[in-house]
């Protein structure tokens, strides 16, 4: 049976390369430089964090081939949709009149989506050094929310307390 930590670890890897890309897209089609600064440093925070993962499949496999393709096994078998980037995202954020808001709208449930995959890792895992970086995943992309809330908020010039 593969091991199920490899495919938490191999979803995990995706999930960020996809939201990378999907910054990355956003990025370059914003239009608002403020927008952009703020994909560029997703796009940062992504990449940090697929590094991080990289580092522990490495770590957890000692580059062993068997244990790589037993973690792919294992991705596979959970038999679970990335949930982030269908192609009517792409299509949205790729036309020239792309809407700042879809971008954000489609970012925010992007990275409540990925809290919520981190969340459910770090409870079951019991390695307590890998609960933590599960655990700090989860603060990670529940900042990045908050983040890009808070400045779709200020974009479409409301406050907090106007927001419930």
């Amino acid at each position: 049976m593969p091991d199920q930590l490899l495919g938490w670890i191999k979803f995990a890897i995706t999930l960020e390369e996809k939201e990378l890309d999907f910054y990355t897209r956003c990025s370059a089609q914003a239009k608002d430089a403020h927008a952009q600064t703020l994909f560029k440093f997703l796009v940062n925070q992504e990449n940090e964090h697929k590094g991080v993962l990289n580092k522990l499949l490495d770590e957890v496999t000692k580059g062993d081939q068997r244990k790589i393709r037993e973690g792919v096994v294992a991705f596979e078998d959970m038999h679970r949709d990335i949930p982030v980037f269908n192609m009517a995202d792409i299509q949205r954020i790729s036309k020239p009149d792309a809407s700042l808001q879809d971008m954000l709208n489609t970012a925010i449930n992007m990275e409540m989506e990925s809290a919520k995959f981190y969340q459910e890792v770090a409870q079951k895992e019991v390695n307590s050094s890998i609960k933590s970086l599960f655990e700090y995943l989860l603060k990670q992309e529940t900042e990045h929310k908050n983040i890009i809330k808070k400045f779709g908020m200020r974009l479409l010039g409301l406050s907090l307390g106007t927001v419930r």
